[in-house]
């Protein structure tokens, strides 16, 4: 299974469908998923289950990442009880979803899916991270930032741009996410390093330290 290369500070890359699981890996039936019974409350009751095995959560793993990316979110209007999910909350949950399957990937020893899934999570927070380091180079200002950390306008739509800046301008937000982007990238220098490929293992592990010396 391939996965494209996606440029670190390609803004577009946090919605692309292309980066939704259903376009990279067959999950379940289309029948299956838009099934009303099916839902992310559900998943999380099978998931509990302590009997199940690793083969046995992950596509009811992949089930919950392809409902977090489909249902009613993305670069839309402020969220509200009728406009759907907050992206941002989907995207963290999906992001420490797809960090999960790729550890039990890992404890199968399936490496090229663990690091599948691994690539999606550092391609998909990326331009955050680079959006913070722009900004910080360009306007410290705290107060500024304080400011471009507001939603827009309720009934305004938010660009996808914009969307990074307001997320990146809040560190409550970017305190949650850090944390995410931190055990991709230390399960991905693991991977890399058990295909024996140690550059990008380095790599990894790099940026791993720069973030938590941030």
């Amino acid at each position: 299974m391939k996965v494209s290369r996606v440029d670190e500070g390609d803004v577009s890359q946090i919605f692309s469908p292309s980066l939704r699981p259903n376009n990279t890996t067959p999950i379940m039936p289309p029948a299956i998923l838009s099934s009303p019974l099916l839902s992310v409350p559900v998943l999380d009751v099978l998931l509990r289950n302590p009997t199940l095995s690793a083969k046995d959560r992950i596509p009811l793993l992949h089930a919950k990442i392809a409902l977090l990316t489909n249902r009613p979110s993305g670069t839309a209007s402020t969220p509200s009880s009728t406009s759907g999910t907050d992206p941002m909350e989907d995207l963290l949950e999906e992001t420490k979803v797809r960090v999960e399957v790729a550890k039990l990937f890992t404890e199968l020893k399936q490496w090229t899916q663990a690091e599948n899934e691994l690539t999606l999570v550092v391609s998909r927070t990326s331009p955050f991270f680079k959006a913070v380091r722009r900004d910080r180079a360009k306007r410290p200002d705290q107060e500024d930032q304080a400011d471009r950390s507001k939603p827009p306008p309720s009934g305004d739509k938010e660009t996808e741009s914009e969307f990074v800046v307001r997320v990146q301008g809040d560190e409550g937000l970017m305190s949650r996410l850090r944390p995410v982007r931190v055990d991709a990238l230390t399960q991905l220098a693991l991977v890399e390093g058990a295909l024996g490929r140690e550059g990008r293992a380095k790599r990894w592990r790099d940026l791993v330290a720069g973030l938590e010396g941030s």
